[in-house]
């Protein structure tokens, strides 16, 4: 379930993870480096956990991923948060698609 739900194709479901874990990395750093400097904020630093690619960098790596980098279980507690929100929507989008019972 998940992301494979939501997206009807499996190949664009395929290339659209992996685009979105292997650039998402570089893109989420960046934009939050750039915000980092524009706004002084300790927080900032910490804040790219919130992509999947980080967040799972920041789950299995025994010490800091990066510096500023925040606890293993704020890694696994963001990658459950996908796991829960893409599986729900899936699950929604695929009943809503599906023929309901007596009427095929």
């Amino acid at each position: 379930m998940g992301l494979g739900a939501l997206v009807r194709g499996q190949v664009a479901a395929v290339v659209l993870a992996i685009a979105s874990y292997a650039g998402g990395y570089a893109v989420v750093e960046l934009v939050f480096h750039a915000l980092y400097n524009l706004t002084h904020q300790g927080w900032m630093l910490a804040a790219p956990v919130i992509a999947p690619a980080v967040a799972s960098s920041v789950m299995i790596t025994p010490g800091q991923s990066f510096p500023h980098a925040p606890p293993q279980w704020e890694g696994a507690a963001v990658m459950a948060g996908y796991a829960l929100v893409l599986s729900v929507a899936g699950t929604a989008q695929t009943l809503r698609r599906d023929v309901p019972a007596g009427t095929a």
